[in-house]
């Protein structure tokens, strides 16, 4: 699981948003590190501008992430890369990517 804080706001990092998702940011850790060497990958943890929180906002995300790393046994997986629609590491038409 990568655990993460970026400086922006959540809103930042959407599809409408300046830095846009996250999702293809983590992308390569995801799938060309984490899953390539066989692990499960957990959906990652973010914080969005800790350094502008309130202190019981701050408290309130390490209770989260607390609560995260008990139940990591639980958390929700990432899907692993389906090598098997890829040929030559490229995607073969007409599959799908995930």
């Amino acid at each position: 699981m990568c655990s993460l804080t970026v400086g922006g706001p959540a809103d930042a990092y959407s599809s409408i948003g300046a830095y846009g998702p996250l999702a293809p940011i983590l992308y390569p850790i995801h799938h060309g590190i984490l899953g390539f060497v066989g692990f499960d990958v957990v959906e990652p943890f973010v914080v969005h501008a800790p350094a502008r929180m309130s202190e019981e906002a701050r408290t309130a995300c390490l209770a989260d992430y607390r609560r995260r790393m008990l139940s990591l046994a639980s958390a929700p997986l990432l899907p692993r890369l389906d090598i098997a629609a890829y040929e030559g590491l490229v995607l073969k038409a007409g599959a799908a990517a995930r």
